[in-house]
């Protein structure tokens, strides 16, 4: 049974959790003793809480303080809670504030290491490691392109590529003149899926390999190499 749904703005995933922790901090609806005992630095926490604005929050949330205060009421009422995401909490500017005021939150509630509670990140992708482990990497190891070189007895690029977001920007500002995709809907799994789109058009050359069309090939798809699996 689903007991709440609310509608964040794109980006207001720590203000909301923000308003959260600060409700619960406020009316003394944590778990001082787990505190105590499991973990440090709640007193800095506590003062950064105490310093966020309603209307800050608020704004950055996209959500009115009344409906925070009622979130806030279903988690100082749950015996075990757990927080589940996927790749859209990380894959922001501020990912690594989402991710830590998921943790600051179930830390407060004393929410780790009980039956029924926890922190669940879900795997968006199902080749994140498999990819990691092959070598397909933004910055490869200086080992790992010595041994290719040594292999394949021709040299290999010593330059740092581009990561997800930093490629978008890339693609976008046109400094690509060449995409190619391994698996993946890079247009939609990215953020702002319609700039990327419209980058798409400007390449040179767009190569897509995988087991199925997805929207990332239509714009355009210039050679499409399907594969098995």
């Amino acid at each position: 049974m689903v007991d709440e749904v609310i509608q964040i703005q794109i980006g207001g995933d720590a203000a909301l959790l923000t308003g959260i922790a600060k409700w619960l901090t406020k009316n003394n609806k944590i778990d001082q003793s787990f505190i105590d005992e499991h973990t440090s630095g709640y007193e800095a926490l506590d003062a950064w809480l105490r310093q966020q604005s309603w209307p800050d929050v608020e704004r950055g949330s996209g959500i009115s303080k009344e409906e925070i205060i009622n979130i806030a009421k279903l988690v100082a009422a749950s015996p075990a809670t757990i927080c589940t995401w996927g790749m859209g909490i990380t894959q922001h500017v501020q990912g690594d504030d989402n991710v830590a005021m998921i943790t600051n939150l179930l830390l407060l509630m004393g929410m780790i290491g009980i039956d029924g509670a926890g922190a669940s990140p879900v795997r968006g992708h199902s080749n994140v490691q498999g990819d990691r482990t092959m070598g397909i990497h933004e910055r490869p190891a200086q080992k790992l392109l010595d041994s290719l070189e040594r292999v394949f007895e021709r040299p290999m690029p010593q330059e740092n590529g581009f990561d997800v977001v930093s490629g978008a920007k890339a693609l976008i500002t046109g400094k690509l003149k060449v995409f190619m995709s391994m698996g993946g809907n890079y247009a939609v799994a990215a953020p702002d899926t319609s700039a990327i789109q419209q980058a798409l058009t400007t390449t040179q050359l767009n190569i897509f390999v995988g087991t199925k069309l997805n929207e990332t090939m239509l714009y355009p798809a210039r050679i499409i190499l399907f594969c098995l699996a």
